[in-house]
């Protein structure tokens, strides 16, 4: 092992391994190819400088790495492995080089405020996005744009392609209007959309994943698609204002959290011969049915100045 100033490389200098904790800008040396795994972990820089002769980040390379604000992915760069940036908290703009050709699962996952990421390069996704999506908790990703072949930005939203795969929707969306071609909704996709006011599934649609519209406040009506029998971890949760959940009778499994703090859910379709069954998933999905109390006794009520009546009120 070699250490220079306070950073550990690998004998032949090829191989960054430990940065100093202290350190605010840490300046690689020129000859590293490798960033090793938790080689920065719970780092406090606040500034990187890679050398161009850089070509590969670790997974979990800048894990924890909450006081870091710019770093710049040169070109050589072709790969950057799973969880490499994770809770990179207040990293605000990251661009992937054109060289780069694999982009691991959740790379920059819980990166709470990157707003902005610019796509390039030609690495494609892999079935594991689906769950693991690199681009899904960006919890205040406001512009996305891109180079890369195996991607397409429409109206805003990244897709694959061909469309058939929804990765990220920027959280300042005003609408979403799925394509017809869209078979799966990726996790997290449309996490904290806050201002979509209504979702419309295409018929090809075969897959939502876990936390898909978590937080999408403005939602006030869902169908849940006859082609989706299993709805997952918080995918409609924090949902504040939706009202009207209309259900079908080949919903099989509701995970835990789905509905979490949908606390204005009232009105919810249930198939005949079904009602029983699908009441028992919606509660183990974190639904709790409105409790309304009843008005009994309003006589000598001299210190009411003001009263709403609820728009479910049938009767006074």
């Amino acid at each position: 092992m070699e250490t220079l100033f306070n950073h550990i490389y690998s004998k032949d200098g090829k191989i960054f391994q430990k940065a100093d904790h202290n350190c605010e800008h840490v300046i690689v040396q020129e000859g590293v190819t490798t960033i090793a795994s938790y080689a920065f972990d719970s780092c406090r820089a606040k500034q990187v400088t890679l050398p161009n002769s850089v070509q590969t980040i670790a997974p979990n390379a800048f894990l924890r790495a909450r006081e870091l604000k710019l770093i710049v992915l040169q070109e050589g760069i072709t790969t950057i492995g799973s969880y490499a940036f994770q809770y990179c908290s207040k990293l605000r703009e990251i661009t992937l080089p054109h060289s780069l050709q694999n982009l691991g699962n959740n790379a920059f996952y819980c990166c709470d405020k990157l707003a902005v990421i610019n796509i390039n390069g030609n690495f494609t996704w892999s079935e594991d996005w689906l769950s693991e999506n690199p681009f899904g908790l960006l919890n205040e990703i406001e512009k996305i744009t891109n180079t890369n072949p195996n991607f397409v930005i429409e109206d805003g939203a990244l897709y694959n392609s061909q469309k058939t795969i929804l990765f990220r929707v920027p959280v300042k969306q005003l609408e979403l209007l799925l394509p017809s071609a869209l078979k799966y909704v990726a996790a997290n996709a449309c996490k904290k959309c806050r201002y979509i006011p209504s979702i419309q599934f295409p018929k090809s649609i075969e897959y939502i994943g876990k936390g898909a519209f978590c937080g999408c406040e403005s939602i006030r009506e869902i169908e849940i698609p006859t082609t989706i029998t299993h709805i997952p971890d918080s995918c409609f949760a924090l949902c504040y204002h939706l009202a009207h959940l209309k259900l079908h009778e080949g919903i099989e499994e509701m995970h835990s959290d789905a509905f979490m703090g949908c606390s204005e859910l009232e009105f919810i379709d249930y198939p005949k011969g079904h009602e029983a069954r699908l009441k028992q998933l919606l509660r183990s999905a974190g639904y709790e049915p409105i409790k309304r109390s009843p008005l009994i006794y309003t006589e000598y009520c001299h210190a009411i100045k003001l009263m709403l009546q609820a728009r479910n009120i049938e009767y006074l």
